[in-house]
């Protein structure tokens, strides 16, 4: 089974957008759980984010290697640094103490994402997709990025599923829409989400 990989949200600000895996800016989830370190508490201080989101640039068949899953403008990439920036801030200092459980509120807390683009081999996704249920397995949080047609996509569904099934807080799935905005927002909405069906799914 191919290691999971993870790119930090501070790389992704640095970058300005989301690279391609050929890319080489994620690193091995692993090493960066241990080059983060335990807090106090044992509790590791890189947290695990699996990012579900539609590409808003699909082509297929892509020979050319030219989707995105991103916007001209890095809507995706500005929203997570920022949600990133939020996360850490909230489980610190706002809400997050009573609502997150098993993550650290040190403040060297710093946030990676599982993102299929950087994380996933785009040149052989196969052996990273077969996979997936190990890697959701070993994140903390899931974060949604939601568009109109997100709940329509069997992949996304997939996700969504493999959450619920094999993560602790897969029923508790934070979401957020184009242009989100770090502004202190101490408490979140919370809404029943079904789990959907991927068969019923494009």
């Amino acid at each position: 089974m191919p290691r999971m990989r993870v790119i930090a949200a501070s790389r992704l600000e640095g970058l300005g957008e989301i690279p391609r895996s050929t890319e080489g800016h994620a690193v091995d989830a692993l090493d960066a759980v241990e080059a983060c370190g335990p807090d106090a508490e044992n509790k590791p201080k890189a947290v695990l984010v699996m990012f579900s989101h539609r590409w808003l640039r699909p082509i297929w068949p892509d020979p050319e290697g030219m989707a995105h899953p991103d916007s001209v403008d890095h809507t995706k990439a500005k929203a997570m640094v920022q949600w990133a920036k939020w996360f850490k801030w909230w489980r610190i200092f706002g809400a997050g103490r009573e609502f997150v459980n098993g993550v650290t509120v040190d403040p060297d807390l710093q946030v990676f994402f599982w993102v299929d683009f950087s994380c996933v081999n785009q040149l052989d996704p196969g052996p990273d997709m077969a996979a997936l249920p190990a890697y959701v397995s070993a994140c903390a949080e899931v974060l949604i990025f939601q568009t109109k047609d997100y709940d329509s996509r069997a992949w996304t569904q997939v996700e969504l599923m493999l959450a619920f099934a094999f993560m602790t807080v897969g029923d508790k799935l934070f979401v957020i829409s184009p242009g989100f905005q770090h502004r202190r927002q101490r408490r979140v909405t919370f809404t029943r989400y079904r789990v959907p069906d991927p068969l019923r799914g494009k």
